[in-house]
């Protein structure tokens, strides 16, 4: 994802309805699921490129079932939740890196989806 950037891709914004189907959500709760794919995507991508060497070549749609599971299992009640959405960053890091590394890592995440969301319109506090 370009940095920067507050608006989903149409590729996330595709993915996330997939996942939907059928749920009656409004454009901004799409928006914002959008969103929180995209971030936790880039987690696994930016987890991938540290176990691999510089410049070798990584197919990051294989990453993609794993982005999905973890926004299919935050949209149950309708709204993003700040602890749920942290507990699924640390999950995508369980067992690569120390606790404090993982909270840390999982509120510079959520912090990205904070102020991506403001920045649309749709935020999520």
């Amino acid at each position: 994802m370009e940095h920067g950037v507050a608006w989903p891709s149409q590729r996330s914004t595709d993915r996330v309805a997939q996942l939907v189907t059928g749920c009656m959500f409004d454009r901004a709760m799409m928006i914002r699921l959008a969103i929180l794919w995209e971030e936790a995507h880039g987690e696994l991508e930016w987890r991938a490129r540290k176990r691999f060497p510089e410049g070798a070549i990584l197919d990051y749609s294989s990453l993609d079932p794993t982005a999905d599971a973890f926004v299919y299992r935050l949209f149950g009640d309708g709204r993003v939740d700040e602890w749920v959405a942290k507990d699924g960053f640390m999950a995508l890091h369980a067992g690569t890196m120390g606790v404090r590394d993982l909270q840390a890592r999982a509120d510079m995440a959520w912090e990205r989806v904070v102020e991506r969301c403001d920045r649309t319109g749709f935020p999520v506090r």
